[in-house]
C-alpha cells in the first residue's frame, strides 16, 4: 500500500472513519516513528498490520478518540510499550473496568489475560505457572 515510502517518518490517517486495518498494511515503512490513527472507529490493532521484521522501537501510535477495546487483542501493543520505547496515546472504551484508562498506563496484567467479558480468566493465568499446571489442567 505504501510502496516506495520506506523513509516515511510520520503517517497521519486520522479522521478517516477507519474500522479496521488489514494485514501488512504498513509493510515497508521501516523508518516510521509516528502512526496517527486518531478519530477513527478502531476497537483494536492486530499485530500483523506490520511486517514480521518491523522494528516497533520508538514508534508512537496515536489512538485518541477511538473506541479501543482494552482486552487481550491489544496485549502485543502493551507488551511492546513495556519492552521498548513504543508509546501509545488514547484511552480504553471497554471493558467496563478499564473505561477511561490511558493506554500508556496499561500493564500486561491489565489486558493479556482477559477474556471477552473483561474478567480475568484465572485458570488460563494460573496455567502459565508451571508448578500449578498439573493441578489445574482441564480434563
Amino acid at each position: 500500500m505504501f510502496d516506495g515510502l520506506a523513509s516515511l517518518l510520520v503517517l497521519n490517517l486520522s479522521s478517516n472513519g477507519l474500522e479496521s486495518i488489514g494485514q501488512a498494511s504498513f509493510s515497508g515503512l521501516d523508518q516510521l516513528l509516528q502512526l496517527d490513527l486518531q478519530v477513527n472507529n478502531l476497537v483494536g490493532l492486530d499485530a500483523d498490520i506490520f511486517d514480521s521484521d518491523f522494528n516497533i522501537h520508538q514508534l508512537t501510535i496515536r489512538l485518541e478518540d477511538n473506541p479501543i477495546d482494552c482486552d487481550s487483542s491489544i496485549c502485543w501493543l502493551v507488551q511492546a510499550q513495556d519492552d521498548t520505547s513504543t508509546r501509545l496515546t488514547g484511552t480504553c472504551a471497554s471493558p467496563p473496568n478499564l473505561i477511561g484508562t490511558s493506554l500508556q498506563s496499561l500493564r500486561e496484567e491489565d489486558v493479556c489475560f482477559q477474556n471477552p467479558s473483561g474478567t480475568i480468566n484465572v485458570v488460563t493465568w494460573l496455567l502459565d505457572f508451571p508448578l500449578l499446571a498439573p493441578i489445574l489442567e482441564p480434563v
